[in-house]
């Protein structure tokens, strides 16, 4: 049913905010606790902000793949998989080039919140391929 769907949807994406809601607010307090007092907010906001676009146009690619034959659900897929891989890459050599970012906390926070939106990806996938998924 596309209703079931559509409210299934609206639920994964309302727990999925408020998880990442949390789960950034928690990484904003440990960076401020590891680097004793100095909050490293402008290499947070830089991760945060490549990893949200990554993940938002990776699941972009997947939407637009998911109603469609098998062929372009999997060339949909796996043309997210390069550009996530691409772009991250290409912005975090432009950053580092351009902004004055503490390296090593930078790449560490990037890739912490990529392993963090490709669980969530895994997950979507997963509960969509649970039987709901046709094939064409």
């Amino acid at each position: 049913m596309i209703v079931t769907e559509d409210i299934k949807a609206r639920k994964f994406y309302f727990a999925f905010n408020i998880f990442n809601l949390v789960f950034n607010t928690a990484l904003l307090a440990a960076a401020y606790y590891v680097n004793s007092g100095v909050l490293l907010l402008k290499e947070t906001l830089v991760a945060l902000a490549i990893a949200n676009f990554a993940f938002y146009s990776s699941m972009g690619f997947i939407k637009w793949g998911l109603n469609k034959e098998e062929k372009k659900f999997l060339a949909s897929f796996f043309g997210s998989i390069l550009y996530k891989m691409v772009f991250v890459t290409a912005a975090i050599v432009i950053l580092l080039n351009i902004l004055n970012l503490a390296e090593k906390i930078f790449i560490i926070e990037i890739f912490i919140f990529y392993f963090f939106y490709l669980s969530i990806e895994i997950a979507y996938l997963a509960k969509i391929n649970s039987g709901n998924r046709t094939k064409k």
